[in-house]
Formats: C-alpha cells, structure tokens, sequence
C-alpha cells in the first residue's frame, strides 16, 4: 500500500526538521565559550565529580594538582575521596583544566609569584577527607 504525496511531504518535512535538531545538539558544550568559562566548567565538573570526598580512612584520600602557574607547576591541590571518587576522570578534567589555564596566562598574559605550592598532607577526619592542618 502506497502512502499519498502529501503524508511522503509530512513525513519528509518531519525527518529533515528532526534531522536538523539533532545535528545542533552535536556542537560542544565548550562552543563560543571564553577560556575563562571553559575552565569554570571544567572546575565545576570536577567538584561534582568530588562530591562530598567521604572516607572511612585516611588511605583513602588523595590530592591532585590543579590549575598551572605562568612560571610553573600547579596553582593549587584539591582533596578527594578515592573510595567514591572515579580518579581516571579527575585526572584527565584536572589535565584539561591545567591546559586551559596555561591558555588563559598567556591570552591574559599573567604573571605570578613562581612560587612553587607543595602537595598538602591529607587526611579522613569526621568521615570526610580534608587537609591535615596538624602535620
């Protein structure tokens, strides 16, 4: 049974505008986006991906280097949970965060103290991990 001319249009009319509607929500997120907001991003991707950084023991908790200095290294260090945490992803937004803020010191054309920030100690304290301020 063949479908008349005007429902093949329809149906066609259907497709094409669906077709269209699927191609825009293929573009990145990051599109059009200023360096600065991708790696605002990028940094709330990470602390999602922290979540609340809940432990049963100090082994379990880690911290990783964010962000880079215009003379080098890290900018600072974020505390995470490895029990809840997925630190493959972390480590790559963390890398994806570092490249683009490298992008940024030199679009801006930052300078900085070159000091450089040591990795903090850290610990489970009240179930959560945290900076160990008593070391």
């Amino acid at each position: 049974m063949r479908m008349p001319f005007f429902q093949q249009i329809i149906l066609i009319s259907f497709i094409c505008v669906g077709t269209a509607n699927c191609t825009s929500l293929e573009k990145p997120p990051t599109e059009g986006l200023t360096t600065k907001q991708k790696m605002d991003q990028v940094m709330t991707q990470m602390t999602q991906l922290i979540g609340d950084a809940s432990c049963s023991d100090s082994k379990q908790c880690a911290s990783l280097a964010i962000g880079a200095k215009p003379c080098g290294g890290p900018r600072s260090y974020r505390v995470y949970s490895t029990l809840n945490t997925d630190t493959q992803k972390l480590t790559e937004l963390a890398m994806r965060f570092k490249s683009l803020n490298k992008q940024y010191n030199k679009e801006s054309g930052l300078m900085s103290d070159c000091m450089m920030v040591m990795p903090p100690a850290v610990a489970c304290i009240n179930k959560t991990c945290q900076l160990n301020q008593s070391q």
